[in-house]
């Protein structure tokens, strides 16, 4: 059981220190993970996270490869169980905006094709200057859906409580970035639309 009390992360418990270093197996040849993680092990980290980039996953809609099939080093499986055999916890982070220097910040290429009402809006009605998808778009939210329960066929068996090492799991990461760095807020009718909605709730009398 993995709880938080009194700003300590307790494991079985016992309060645990997590130290903890990336290490994206989708970027190295598969024959130089254990390498890597013994490197980081050896630094003193008691715990791997990493990225699970849905674009290099599913490049082509419906296909996805999560065992290595197309390119070894997508065996997202083999990479958590090496960690667990080396004693190392596992923090997942697959998104599906993961950012990393990614593409589409992770997302595959085919969901802006497949959705391109999906694309924000900015100012004066205008795209954006960096392409980026609105998060609440209905058709986004299904695929992350499908992207999600294919990808826990995988991580569901090595979770910390079913005997596995993952003892958390990110969703997102570094949201609104690209809006705030390019001064281009997302502004599509359907995002709009729910803010009111919110304030209405929020602050109706």
């Amino acid at each position: 059981m993995i709880e938080l009390k009194e700003r300590q992360i307790i494991i079985d418990g016992k309060p645990q220190l997590i130290m903890s270093g990336e290490i994206h197996y989708f970027r190295l040849n598969k024959e130089n993970w254990l390498d890597r993680i013994m490197k980081l092990k050896n630094a003193g980290c008691n715990t791997v996270a990493s990225y699970v980039p849905w674009l290099c996953h599913e490049p082509i809609e419906g296909r996805v490869d999560l065992e290595g099939k197309t390119r070894p080093e997508l065996d997202l499986g083999a990479f958590i169980d090496l960690c667990m055999e080396q004693g190392l916890m596992f923090i997942l982070r697959p998104g599906p905006f993961i950012m990393a220097e990614l593409k589409n910040e992770g997302i595959p290429h085919w969901i802006y094709n497949k959705y391109p009402n999906a694309c924000q809006v900015g100012w004066d009605n205008k795209g954006t200057t960096t392409a980026a998808l609105n998060y609440l778009h209905t058709g986004f939210l299904q695929e992350t859906k499908k992207w999600y329960k294919t990808l826990m066929d995988v991580v569901l068996s090595r979770l910390h409580c079913n005997g596995g090492n993952i003892i958390a799991i990110q969703l997102d990461n570094e949201i609104g970035m690209l809006q705030w760095v390019s001064n281009s807020p997302d502004l599509t009718d359907e995002t709009v639309n729910d803010f009111v909605r919110w304030l209405n709730i929020k602050y109706s009398k």
